[in-house]
């Protein structure tokens, strides 16, 4: 790729800063994340899912986004911002810092909800302040469950400090005998639930493993006198460097496995314990894990909280009523009808899903009914993420069963999702599919399927392109968009992109479906500069999950200083800041946290008959436009493109759960104005009449 970054303004280039760091604005996004547990509008144990939600962020954060800043530190100590120019050592000091402050707030957010569900019958407890009864039964479970899985070690001349799994609970200790200090360590047992439950009526009560094992530590080290306990865990950098050892297996898979291995053996970035550790044991774990003050953060809340999403299925009829969302109710696609078969329908007209207000199934039947139409001859389809199970895959094995040509470029370097992918392409291979593991040098993220077949027309094509993954669990929980369409021409295009692949090329030849990194940056930077030269008649609209590519930051700065109005929705990241006077004061800039996690990518150019609307599986980061196979299809369906600008737009009406990015990098709450009606566009959506009001 030839597009060469653009460097951030220094501060003395006459022209107020307008980029800011990517990773300072992920952890703002965190935080609105942690928000949305402090509304007194969102149920109870829903908030606490939120303060959950936030710490499991917070901790993939650290083992990828912190674990690559270190690694480029490491080689290179003078090493400054992409996009801001501050030195990188300085950049990392405030991640730790502004974390440690975040996880403050977290921890009196996560007190409060202790206490507001304790009066709901949601009783989380610590040993200490368990009843006697309560203590006994604790102590049969220990003795029968935990005690035999222990493994407690001191460190001395002949016990070596060990090695601590990544993410895994440890009991840390300071130890003395006949005099002398030592520390010890009691690995939290896995495979154990993560608490043990107490159910009376209209209660349940829990207590957490760590908690009941912290509190019989002085009965596993009965030689010692205790002079001091905490529970404690260290974060290691997950990010995986691909570069290493390429050449060193033939297959890919084989790969991916043996570096797998190693992710939990690198290096320590961050250790957490829990509040009021002394000193001397803070000091001696620093010393022994290599690090320094800074990466120590002390807490307060359960260092783990996916605990939070087991415990709710513990809830019972009442409290889920009372403390949960109501259960989610998908519709079908306004064009879908359920008794036509799928090819019929989309050979008719597109047919565009918006999820999870409607099903992913149209597009389950359209497989399952490719993979027993006598007419079908071939299915191909990326794959990035998929859940523990998957009708898809069925579907696919089905069709290849029955002698289809299956294609499946299974991506097996999805970030956390390379253990289950190597599973699936396993289990796809035996039932007869080709699988192929993408190409060498970029990760293939895109969302696209293409189903050839005889039609009346001789070889059709349908396609369908979406902004995500083909996970039945998180489409029930991610808002996306998914287009099919039965367009000759995007059609071929699709099977050109699973042609080149399949040869460990990449191809150019496109037209209609915009292809990182080959020409969907360079047009959509050609699109913004149409908007451009159109002054203040000049449009742009987009919504998408991170901003982070300089090149659009500058694009969309002068786009502004031209006249064009800029309006995004932006989930997570983004660098450009707006506001800034004579700089970016036409561009808006919202985010939207809800109950969905917002997922879908669309990008509005223009307005009136020459509008183009794209979507896709791209963000405008770099490594989307640069370092990944990214697909993005046109709208060509004009009451579609209606419905899609409308969509869009509403995200930016959101006054309920939007939130407006300012100059200062800060965010606010949008509110209603006066004589102005709430609207919560994801609630709204939920809504069957209004998803069909949108083509009206």
């Amino acid at each position: 790729m030839n597009l060469k970054q653009k460097e951030a303004p220094e501060s003395n280039d006459g022209i107020k800063a307008f980029i800011q760091n990517r990773d300072l604005s992920w952890l703002d996004f965190n935080h609105r994340v942690l928000e949305e547990a402090t509304d007194p509008n969102v149920p109870l144990f829903e908030r606490l899912k939120f303060a959950s939600i936030y710490t499991n962020n917070l901790n993939e954060f650290f083992m990828i986004r912190v674990g690559s800043l270190l690694d480029i530190y490491a080689q290179n100590h003078d090493a400054l911002d992409l996009r801001t120019h501050q030195p990188l050592k300085d950049v990392i000091k405030q991640v730790y810092k502004k974390v440690d402050t975040l996880n403050q707030f977290r921890d009196e957010v996560y007190a409060q909800l202790s206490q507001a569900l304790k009066q709901q019958g949601v009783i989380l407890e610590t040993y200490k302040q368990a009843s006697d009864e309560d203590k006994a039964i604790m102590d049969v479970f220990y003795h029968e469950h935990i005690l035999p899985l222990l493994s407690p070690q001191i460190i001395d001349e002949n016990h070596p400090f060990p090695h601590l799994n990544n993410q895994h609970l440890h009991i840390g200790l300071r130890l003395k005998k006949k005099g002398k200090e030592t520390v010890g360590l009691i690995p939290i047992p896995q495979g154990i639930p993560p608490y043990v439950k107490f159910l009376t009526s209209g209660q349940i009560k829990i207590i957490l493993v760590e908690e009941i094992v912290y509190a019989y530590v002085k009965d596993i080290f009965s030689a010692y006198d205790i002079e001091e306990k905490t529970i404690l865990m260290v974060s290691r950098n997950a990010d995986l460097n691909w570069d290493e050892k390429a050449d060193a297996f033939n297959d890919v898979r084989t790969k991916v496995k043996k570096m797998l291995q190693t992710r939990n053996r690198r290096y320590v970035l961050r250790l957490e314990t829990k509040k009021d550790i002394s000193n001397t044991l803070r000091d001696y774990l620093l010393d022994k894990l290599n690090l320094s003050k800074y990466q120590h953060l002390e807490v307060e809340a359960p260092l783990k909280m996916q605990f939070v999403f087991d415990l709710e299925k513990e809830l019972n009829p009442q409290q889920k009523e009372q403390l949960l969302f109501p259960a989610l109710i998908q519709g079908f696609p306004q064009r879908y009808q359920l008794s036509k078969p799928m090819i019929d329908q989309i050979e008719q007209q597109d047919m565009l899903m918006m999820y999870p207000f409607e099903k992913m199934t149209p597009f389950l039947q359209l497989i399952k009914e490719a993979a027993n139409n006598l007419d079908v001859l071939s299915i191909k389809i990326t794959v990035y993420r998929l859940g523990k199970t998957a009708k898809l895959i069925e579907y696919l094995s089905l069709a290849a069963e029955n002698g289809k040509d299956v294609l499946v470029i299974i991506e097996l370097r999805a970030r956390f999702d390379e253990k289950n992918n190597i599973d699936w392409s396993e289990r796809l291979e035996q039932a007869g599919c080709r699988i192929i593991y993408g190409l060498d040098y970029l990760k293939i993220h895109s969302k696209l399927c293409v189903i050839t077949y005889r039609g009346k027309k001789g070889i059709q094509y349908i396609t369908q392109v979406g902004t995500g993954n083909y996970n039945e669990k998180t489409v029930e929980q991610y808002t996306d968009l998914s287009l099919i369409t039965a367009n000759s021409k995007i059609g071929m295009e699709a099977i050109t992109f699973f042609q080149t692949i399949s040869m460990n090329a990449t191809s150019e030849a496109y037209q209609s479906l915009l292809v990182s990194p080959f020409h969907l940056k360079k047009h959509f930077l050609a699109l913004i500069e149409e908007e451009k030269k159109k002054g203040k008649d000049g449009f742009l609209m987009f919504k998408m999950n991170a901003l982070t590519d300089n090149d659009f930051s500058y694009a969309l700065k002068d786009a502004s200083q031209a006249g064009v109005t800029i309006q995004m929705n932006i989930r997570g990241i983004c660098c450009l800041l707006p506001g800034i006077k004579g700089v970016t004061d036409n561009i808006e800039v919202h985010s939207v946290i809800g109950r969905f996690l917002e997922h879908g990518r669309v990008y509005i150019f223009g307005k009136g008959e020459q509008q183009k609307i794209y979507i896709g599986s791209a963000d405008l980061m770099t490594r989307n436009t640069e370092r990944r196979m990214e697909v993005a299809i046109p709208i060509l369906d004009a009451e579609l493109k209606k419905i899609l600008y409308r969509y869009v737009q509403s995200y930016m009406d959101d006054n309920v759960k939007g939130r407006r990015l300012i100059s200062d990098g800060t965010y606010q709450k949008i509110t209603p104005k006066k004589d102005q009606d709430k609207l919560s566009i994801q609630q709204r959506l939920l809504d069957e009449l209004f998803r069909k009001s949108l083509s009206e």
